[in-house]
């Protein structure tokens, strides 16, 4: 790798790891979990032990040390959520089947497919993520800055999938960047509102 592609690899690393960090503080401190999707953490935690099976495969071992700890504090977030009083038993059946599907991919395909699947696969673990928020009237658990850094992070994945031809990043890099602007929509659109109350029946 060029010295653009190791500094690129390095930034995407860095943020990949302190990138949820904001929304886990923004959950303990104010102990609102509105907008935000736990089906998101448990898929998010699953998808990035199988980033972990492709990059490290591929020799990426910059970048390797990012996805074991971006599972671990998806799964932590899962946690936080679910003690926060967040249904949970469906999410971690989700993200147990995709794992499962993950596995199979695994076994049954090339590394390549794999690759591809898991590119693609960003849209299915934040796809409840944009859901969540966007059905929410006043989404205000969303921490804006875990999707900003979220932003730069794919923008410099792309980048390098573009540079070296990596198809499957270069897929991730563009549903990552597609997400997080949508996220970043959401929260500016509806960032005065109040939650609205509840109906009583």
């Amino acid at each position: 790798m060029s010295w653009f592609d190791d500094a690129a690899v390095m930034a995407a690393t860095v943020l990949a790891i302190t990138s949820l960090i904001p929304q886990a503080r923004r959950l303990r401190r104010t102990h609102d979990a509105a907008g935000v999707s736990i089906t998101w953490t448990a898929i998010g935690s699953v998808t990035n032990a199988g980033w972990f099976t492709y990059v490290s495969t591929e020799g990426l071992w910059a970048s390797a040390p990012a996805t074991v700890l971006s599972s671990a504090f998806y799964a932590w977030l899962f946690l936080l959520l679910a003690r926060l009083g967040t249904p949970w038993r469906r999410a971690a059946q989700l993200g147990a089947a995709w794992g499962g599907v993950l596995i199979v991919m695994t076994s049954l395909s090339s590394l390549a497919v794999l690759g591809s699947v898991l590119g693609l696969a960003y849209a299915i673990q934040v796809g409840p993520s944009v859901w969540t928020a966007y059905r929410t009237w006043a989404p205000t658990g969303v921490a804006p800055e875990t999707w900003l850094m979220m932003l730069v992070q794919v923008v410099l994945w792309g980048v390098y999938g573009l540079a070296n031809g990596d198809v499957p990043i270069m897929i991730y890099g563009v549903t990552g960047f597609t997400a997080s602007v949508l996220m970043l929509a959401r929260w500016y659109v509806t960032r005065g509102r109040v939650p609205a109350p509840a109906v009583l029946r």
